[in-house]
């Protein structure tokens, strides 16, 4: 999976949209009351490949790779996070 937190809106489409509810969003409020990215997070251990997520997404922030690597040796290491650009 591809993420970019730059043209990510935290919507929540993607986190409605999964099947297995692994993606998590949190998000906080700026000065003008907008809704800004703080977290982006998504546990591959349980992650279908469906691709929902990407479907979901309106601004095409979170994309599937042609080529990945579903392989982990402990589910601690399957947690994805990225921060906010605003964070």
């Amino acid at each position: 999976f591809y993420f970019d937190p730059e043209k990510c809106t935290s919507c929540n489409m993607c986190v409605v949209a999964c099947p297995n509810k692994v993606i998590n969003v949190a998000v906080f409020k700026d000065a003008n009351g907008k809704r800004q990215l703080e977290e982006y997070q998504m546990s591959m251990a349980y992650c279908l490949y469906c691709g929902m997520c990407t479907e979901a997404c309106p601004t095409a922030a979170i994309q599937m790779l042609p080529s990945f690597v579903p392989a982990y040796y402990k589910k601690e290491t399957s947690l994805n996070r990225w921060k906010g650009p605003h964070v």
